[in-house]
């Protein structure tokens, strides 16, 4: 393994953790942790061919930790909590499992270890409850330990199969069902989209400073979008994009309850980290939309 870094990834059959293996690989050794163990199948499996990355499951950590040296956790493993799975299931995932691995963290020398949080209220529903309930226990916790522990907020996430829990990726396929009309909010709320290529970049920037003077320090940041777009805005630029025929009915449904009408604008770290998102809305929305299917104009 030489002198190359060893990451762990938790999540990495999932959307962002299967792009932080794509980018990482080149320059660290990769150990991947997933529910089932596995790489995620909704990605081609010839792109990880002859990529010697060690996979493990949840229930196998103290294996893991007791036979790798492990320097840095990038901790994205999540569950969306859907009304057809056990909420025990959600608690695992976002709180339980999280709790786990810092607590080998602290056993076990990890030297940097990086949460993806989500800037949700905690009272929107199961799935920010659980994860708001382990960003209180990082700062509880962290006066005690000695790694660096980093919480990164996020909001609208996007990306080229990221699943069908996200919203764009939903708004895609119900675009190009081209039903008669789809019915949405006013849509006036204004909120961070963020590529995934920016949030990987952001990722690897931070990796890259933990060995140096220059390391982010422990604490809770925003990796959000300093430019927020409002909701009929993106609606509106996907459907130029697909050249859906379906009629956008704003204001036909209300918003739901405890709704962020407006995301946090806080570019503390991108101040520190002297970097910036490379991808505006339109740009990413096009390589998504391109992924799938090719562009009409």
């Amino acid at each position: 393994m030489g002198d190359r870094k060893s990451i762990l990834i938790s999540g990495i059959d999932g959307f962002l953790g299967f792009n932080l293996l794509r980018a990482l690989f080149p320059d660290y050794n990769i150990i991947g942790v997933s529910k089932a163990g596995h790489i995620c199948k909704r990605f081609d499996p010839n792109e990880i061919m002859n990529k010697s990355i060690e996979l493990y499951t949840h229930d196998n950590l103290n294996e893991l930790f007791n036979s790798k040296k492990i320097d840095y956790i990038v901790h994205t493993a999540t569950h969306h909590a859907r009304e057809f799975e056990s909420f025990t299931e959600v608690f695992d995932t976002n709180l339980n499992l999280g709790l786990e691995l810092l607590n080998y963290s602290s056993k076990k020398g990890v030297v940097c270890f990086i949460n993806m949080d989500t800037i949700l209220r905690k009272s929107t529903n199961l799935y920010s409850f659980t994860k708001s309930l382990f960003d209180e226990s990082i700062r509880f916790l962290s006066k005690n330990l000695s790694l660096t522990i980093i919480n990164l907020k996020m909001d609208m996430i996007y990306g080229p199969n990221a699943g069908t829990h996200n919203f764009i990726e939903m708004m895609i396929e119900k675009l190009n069902s081209n039903p008669k009309e789809i019915l949405l909010t006013e849509g006036i709320q204004k909120r961070s989209f963020l590529y995934v290529k920016d949030i990987v970049a952001a990722i690897r920037i931070i990796l890259k400073r933990e060995n140096s003077v220059s390391r982010i320090p422990s604490g809770s940041y925003f990796l959000t979008n300093p430019h927020l777009n409002s909701i009929k805005e993106v609606m509106l630029t996907l459907k130029e994009i697909t050249n859906s025929s379906a009629t956008l009915e704003f204001g036909k449904i209300p918003y739901r309850e405890n709704e962020i009408m407006e995301s946090p604008a806080d570019d503390t770290l991108y101040k520190i980290l002297e970097w910036f998102p490379n991808y505006d809305l339109r740009t990413g929305l096009i390589e998504t939309i391109k992924f799938n299917q090719p562009l009409d104009h």
